[in-house]
């Protein structure tokens, strides 16, 4: 991780060239930052600096809803293919509307295209009405 003064000063100048190397948390409001957020720079007492934004949550700070830090550069590579495997399937799961529509492809638990939602039938009349052939396509 980078020092602190390195961080006070990017945080300070919203420098791009670190986004997604340190996450600002603040104590006053609970939430964390890209060092790149547009909101009114926190008092230096009031923040603490994470390595990673998963580290910054799991400190019980919430991300912030103006600079979306849970989607930095490189936030998915840093959290390892299976770790992002878990977080998609977690959202997924905490969404109240269905995922899978006939016309989608199917992603299996190791991240391939498996099918479509609603099986090859239901796919080969939706591409048959629209005028297309499901042979062009591949699995």
């Amino acid at each position: 991780m980078l020092s602190i003064e390195v961080c006070d000063h990017a945080r300070q100048a919203r420098d791009a060239r670190v986004d997604g190397l340190f996450f600002t948390a603040v104590r006053s409001t609970g939430i964390y930052c890209r060092p790149v957020c547009p909101a009114p720079t926190p008092k230096r007492h009031n923040i603490h600096y994470f390595p990673s934004a998963a580290a910054a949550a799991s400190a019980g700070y919430r991300p912030c809803l103006r600079c979306r830090p849970e989607l930095s550069p490189d936030a998915f590579a840093r959290g390892g293919e299976e770790t992002v495997r878990r977080a998609v399937g977690a959202a997924h799961g905490r969404n109240p509307l269905p995922i899978v529509l006939p016309c989608h492809w199917v992603i299996g638990s190791d991240g391939s295209p498996t099918g479509f939602g609603g099986g090859l039938p239901l796919k080969q009349f939706l591409l048959e009405h629209e005028g297309a052939r499901l042979t062009s396509l591949r699995l």
